[in-house]
């Protein structure tokens, strides 16, 4: 059974460096790190003992390989005993097995020339996997608020493999680990919470039992060591979070808890609005929008609620919602014969807290054409009614 355990604060080593976006690591049983980088649509292994390194390790001038190809933002890696890797290919709706020692590399080795195989079928955009020592391949699916197992029929998985759902009511669960025992971790993102699926003689189901070792936060992806210590990812708005660590009875030491609490501020807040026009005629429309952002980098969150339009400080219209940081109003026109000053106040929201512009825009609106009247000298006279006056 897993138990979360006290870590141990230590230095920060760069192993690699020139991903964008990297979602998912693993490590193989010789110190190799596997790596899916989602921006980059690439796996990539971070060779151990490569250029100078001892055996085992890995450094900033470790060699880094590409290896397969063809995914679309990959979001999860897992790597077997015998070498073969596995991967989350979220834009594809696929799980796919790089297979180690094909295409005429070296058994156990992957390389960008390694076969690549689809297995199982009916994901949709799955971030998670995991393999256990049997070859079955755990998938957590958070679209579909599932996690599956692509059964292994002697240590091998393919596209016509069977899949069993997990069904314990999972809400977009992320990430998936499993132990030396076969129980099954998951990190559910929409439930907050870490979960154990415990195995009876190696076999998981959705009647298995379930431990719940975690709540709170937004865990999105878990792993398990093998003296059974569990380590979860876990995003968190702002507001008082409840850490607790508990050490399970050894031989050696009795059963131990701690507990915590950490305040999680709201992070501050940039407002940026722009114009579509600079000038525009009298009843002429013009689209206002305004951009919401993080000021510190790395936050995964993104700002919502509502932004307001002002001009010289006066409210356009009511407040606008924000959709993917980004909030646009659509004025039908402006007074005529003036410059409109417009501005944005982002309300703020639960993790964010509110910010005004740091800039504005001008909006010049063009006075109202007159009218000229032009005698042209000729004389008045009657006309019949349908007749012509010239």
């Amino acid at each position: 059974m897993g138990h979360a355990q006290t870590a141990h604060a230590g230095a920060d080593v760069v192993v690699a460096s020139g991903f964008s976006i990297p979602e998912s690591v693993a490590v193989d049983g010789n110190g190799d790190v596997f790596v899916a980088d989602s921006l980059n649509n690439t796996a990539y292994e971070i060779v151990a003992g490569s250029n100078g390194n001892p055996a085992g390790v890995v450094s900033a001038s470790s060699t880094v390989n590409t290896i397969g190809s063809g995914f679309s933002s990959p979001a999860g890696v897992a790597v077997d005993a015998i070498g073969d890797v596995f991967v989350a290919d979220f834009g594809h709706n696929a799980v796919k097995e790089i297979v180690g020692g094909s295409n005429g590399n070296p058994a156990g080795v992957v390389s960008s020339s390694s076969t690549v195989n689809t297995i199982g079928s009916g994901f949709n955009s799955p971030t998670g996997v995991a393999v256990d020592g049997s070859g079955d391949v755990f998938v957590a699916d958070p679209n579909n608020n599932a996690v599956y197992e692509i059964v292994a029929v002697s240590g091998a998985v393919s596209s016509g493999s069977a899949v069993n759902p997990i069904d314990i009511g999972f809400s977009s669960p992320t990430g998936v680990s499993v132990d030396g025992s076969g129980d099954v971790f998951v990190a559910d993102d929409n439930n907050n919470a870490v979960y154990e699926i415990v195995a009876a003689s190696g076999v998981v189901s959705s009647s298995s039992t379930v431990n719940t070792l975690s709540t709170g936060g937004m865990p999105s992806d878990v792993a398990v060591d093998g003296s059974g210590n569990v380590f979860v990812a876990n995003l968190t708005g702002a507001g008082t979070v409840a850490l607790k660590a508990t050490q399970a009875a050894t031989s050696s030491y009795s059963s131990a808890t701690a507990e915590t609490t950490i305040n999680v501020a709201e992070q501050p807040s940039a407002t940026l609005v722009s114009t579509g026009a600079t000038t525009i005629a009298p009843n002429q429309s013009v689209t206002l929008t305004a951009a919401v952002s993080a000021t510190i980098s790395g936050t995964a969150a993104m700002p919502t609620g509502t932004v307001t339009f002002l001009d010289n400080g006066t409210a356009l219209s009511a407040a606008v919602n924000l959709v993917n940081g980004v909030a646009t109003l659509v004025m039908p026109s402006l007074p005529p014969a003036m410059t409109a000053l417009i501005t944005a106040v982002y309300a703020g929201d639960a993790n964010f807290l509110g910010s005004a512009s740091s800039n504005s825009a001008s909006v010049v609106v063009a006075a109202p054409q007159g009218f000229t009247f032009t005698d042209t000298g000729a004389s008045a006279y009657r006309a019949a009614p349908g007749a012509t006056a010239a």
